[in-house]
């Protein structure tokens, strides 16, 4: 019994979650190509954070969906080494 209760209140967190990030992304994605670079930057940093809870709690929905963000969050992490590079 009590595992039956674990896996539908996991069930139940990873429909809240999926609920959530499909809300969130869109929302936030436009801000990542804004003009005034604060907004920016924290739209990126929201991107990201949305995007490992994506991936850490598997929502195969979100991430299907909305699988050009691996993209840039592969883009992101290949360039922050050209970055590291170039500023010393």
């Amino acid at each position: 019994m009590e595992s039956r209760l674990t896996c539908k209140k996991c069930a139940t967190i990873d429909v809240y979650q999926t609920e959530f990030c499909h809300l969130a992304i869109p929302r936030v994605l436009p801000w990542c190509s804004s003009h005034h670079f604060n907004l920016r930057v924290y739209a990126h940093a929201t991107l990201i954070t949305l995007w490992s809870l994506c991936k850490r709690n598997q929502l195969e929905l979100v991430l299907t969906r909305y699988c050009l963000i691996e993209s840039l969050m592969e883009f992101n992490e290949e360039n922050r080494f050209v970055v590291c590079i170039h500023s010393r």
